[in-house]
């Protein structure tokens, strides 16, 4: 496994006051397919903690989402973007592979 990209989203405070930080990695997995040709493919990963650690951290992984990297490298920036957050991953992940 690489990690290609990553980068970090400051939120706005939660409903305490407490700032939350966002980390975004785009994951690349290399797999063999039967006849060994070497496959990459695409994954993303959120993890979401307090800035002063108060609060546990949340995480979403998606891996083998797509061998399309621009497709995943797109979502990424969306997902930064709009500063989505672990739990709301599996929902977009849902509704991008059932278009």
């Amino acid at each position: 496994m690489l990690l290609e990209k990553t980068k970090d989203v400051l939120v706005l405070d939660d409903e305490v006051g407490e700032k939350l930080l966002l980390h975004y990695d785009l994951l690349v997995d290399k797999v063999t397919s039967e006849n060994k040709i070497g496959i990459e493919t695409y994954g993303i990963s959120i993890t979401m903690f307090s800035e002063n650690g108060a609060q546990s951290e949340q995480k979403a992984e998606f891996r083998d989402i797509s061998i399309d990297e621009k497709k995943i490298t797109d979502l990424l920036t969306c997902l930064i973007r709009n500063k989505v957050t672990p739990t709301s991953l599996p929902d977009i992940i849902e509704d991008f592979l059932a278009c």
